[in-house]
């Protein structure tokens, strides 16, 4: 069985691709070892899914600098206890170590970047800038989660074996077909991390523009800079007036955070105009959303629009128009048939080709044409 050392500078339990991955390596009959940094907030009761041949290994974070020098540390003894036959980096602190294994014989790497990383300023960072680029160019595979931003990271790396996989959940985390909701009015849901640019306050501005039967709920978990949020969203839908149809769950498993998107009739997905980068197909929220029978209240952005092009599984607002919002929920509020109708859209397009089969094939295959895996068990 072949050995696959996750490396990454964060909790991965905190992104679902890592987990989904691991379990199609782990479905080949690889044995799969996670070293990572223990998550700090509300991220910290997450877990990855159990399966005897995966094991995890998380540093404590006392400080950043402390933590870095335990962190490098650990990831020698790994590569020379685990022994790995692919050593796979999400996250631009462990692109050295990833750059260095790329030379040990044998041995496969991955570079599979979640999130862009700020790399402009100071010797540290361009040090960081130089490893990322030479890494790009020797890994076995570069995965990246969005188009845009793979055209980008080819032009500042000039890595070449660059795959696009988007977030989307597994074929087994697709729930059957979407029934409609019993009951009047319509349930709002939005899970995953929280923080202003991610579940904007405008969005509690527009449920206070709306009837008493709509109800927002929320679950998931704020990280050590957005944490406290949620409880001012909490304060700001009391003084709305909204205090009681605004619900935050708290974070949770995934199951159960699908068995109460379930529940749900619609999936907010409202980012920041500004965001720092392009989101369509990076983000979770939306796949997710799809997944559990819920249509989208989107973006009215040329990003979001294009991604999802006419496959009406959605609708688009400015996010940070409590009005144009409002206009949107009211829509979906007062057409429950055509609603309903999208939903088995979006869950169609999930079975058929935003899962995460699919999206990972690319990494499958490029590890599989070297034989550093075996076929489905």
């Amino acid at each position: 069985m072949k050995r696959i050392l996750f490396l990454q500078f964060f909790d991965p339990a905190a992104y679902p691709p890592l987990d989904r991955g691991a379990a199609q390596l782990l479905e080949r009959g690889c044995t799969v070892r996670f070293l990572g940094v223990r998550s700090q907030g509300t991220g910290a009761e997450m877990r990855l899914s159990a399966h005897p041949r995966l094991t995890e290994r998380l540093i404590s974070r006392p400080t950043t600098r402390a933590t870095i020098s335990a962190y490098f540390a650990a990831a020698i003894e790994e590569l020379v206890r685990f022994r790995p036959d692919v050593v796979y980096c999400s996250q631009e602190r462990v692109y050295p170590i990833g750059l260095a294994a790329s030379f040990l014989p044998h041995v496969q790497t991955v570079l599979h970047e979640h999130d862009t990383p700020w790399l402009d300023a100071g010797r540290k960072r361009s040090l960081l800038v130089k490893a990322r680029a030479a890494f790009a160019r020797r890994a076995t595979l570069c995965v990246i989660p969005q188009t845009e931003r793979a055209i980008t990271f080819a032009a500042e790396t000039g890595g070449r074996r660059i795959a696009v996989a988007y977030n989307t959940p597994a074929l087994s985390e697709i729930g059957p077909p979407p029934a409609p909701r019993s009951g009047p009015g319509l349930v709002l849901w939005h899970h995953g991390s929280i923080g202003p640019r991610r579940l904007p306050a405008s969005l509690i501005h527009a449920l206070a523009k709306t009837p008493d039967d709509v109800e927002l709920r929320v679950a998931g978990y704020e990280t050590i800079s957005t944490y406290g949020y949620v409880d001012s969203l909490k304060a700001l839908a009391g003084s709305l007036g909204v205090g009681h149809r605004f619900s935050y769950l708290g974070a949770a498993k995934r199951d159960d955070l699908y068995a109460a998107a379930r529940a749900a009739d619609v999936g907010v997905l409202l980012f920041d105009s500004n965001f720092i980068e392009p989101m369509a197909g990076a983000s979770n929220k939306p796949f997710d959303f799809l997944a559990c029978g819920l249509p989208l209240i989107i973006n009215d952005t040329a990003e979001w629009r294009d991604f999802f092009g006419d496959r009406n599984l959605s609708l688009s607002c400015r996010p940070d128009d409590p009005d144009d919002i409002a206009r949107v929920i009211m829509w979906y509020r007062d057409h429950p048939e055509e609603r309903a109708r999208m939903a088995q859209r979006g869950h169609q397009a999930m079975l058929d080709e935003w899962n995460y089969e699919q999206s990972f094939a690319p990494v499958l295959e490029a590890l599989e044409a070297s034989s550093s895996i075996g076929s489905r068990t």
